[in-house]
């Protein structure tokens, strides 16, 4: 039987708070929260394992930068470009820091992903909230051996954006809609930074003194400008400020042991 799973406005802050400590890494989108639910809602019905569909877009090419001749090294899935420079302070416009052409045939792409982009970033994801609900969460196409075949030379027709094997197994069976279109944002992520209350909060942020005297390499008069027009800087700075207070008292009480460390080998 299916289950529900609504995620609400309200709730989003409280999730965000949570998760990322369980993160311990910046949490990628509002698709990330709705995962934790499922993994939660699993643990609640009983369900001991989940089973995931990640990495079938990465084998087959199935993102919009995979047409792409060349692609620049901060361009999001969906082919938009994102530039941070212009809200940090003193940044060096010679430095080649982003929008650096990368040049990747179609197999070089989908290694890039699979190795350094996506995958070990969404697998972090998964392994961390199904763990926190005591919930193990599989993903076959991550499987060697279905890495192994797909990428063969001989299984040509695989070279696809479009993700026709999987399109014609699911026709075979009269499981697909021929109106289907691919939508690659899939959550109201930008509805939900455009509501008020999250616009008072991402300001209140912005002026939080203990924030702004550690972070204080952004040109804040500048971000808060583009806050309502920009939910990508948006979920950004969320990021970074909830990760700050999430983990700030470890980082510095790191840093104190180094601190007395130093001290007493120098008295040495």
């Amino acid at each position: 039987k299916h289950s529900i799973i609504y995620l609400k406005k309200k709730e989003l802050l409280n999730d965000f708070k949570k998760l990322i400590r369980f993160n311990e890494f910046p949490i990628g989108g509002l698709p990330q929260i709705a995962m934790f639910k499922l993994c939660k809602k699993a643990r609640e019905k009983g369900i001991k394992v989940l089973i995931g569909g990640y990495g079938a877009d990465e084998h087959f090419g199935s993102y919009k930068t995979f047409l792409l001749k060349n692609v620049k090294d901060n361009q999001l899935i969906d082919g938009r470009v994102f530039d941070n420079k212009n809200f940090l302070k003193d940044t060096n416009q010679n430095k080649t820091h982003q929008n650096k052409i990368i040049k990747q045939n179609f197999y070089e792409k989908k290694i890039s992903y699979f190795l350094n982009l996506k995958i070990p970033r969404t697998s972090l994801m998964c392994d961390r909230f199904s763990m926190s609900n005591s919930v193990e969460f599989r993903n076959p196409f991550l499987d060697r051996r279905i890495y192994n075949f797909v990428n063969q030379s001989k299984y040509e027709y695989m070279k696809t954006e479009n993700k026709y094997p999987i399109i014609n197994i699911l026709k075979s069976k009269g499981l697909f809609n021929n109106s289907y279109k691919k939508n690659y944002i899939q959550s109201p992520q930008n509805e939900y930074m455009k509501s008020k209350k999250i616009i008072k909060i991402l300001k209140d942020i912005i002026y939080d003194t203990e924030f702004v005297e550690v972070i204080n390499f952004f040109k804040m008069q500048k971000i808060t400008e583009e806050l309502k027009n920009n939910q990508i800087l948006a979920w950004q700075i969320m990021n970074i400020y909830y990760f700050f207070h999430a983990f700030k008292e470890f980082v510095f009480t790191n840093d104190l042991k180094k601190g007395k460390k130093i001290f007493n080998i120098l008295k040495k």
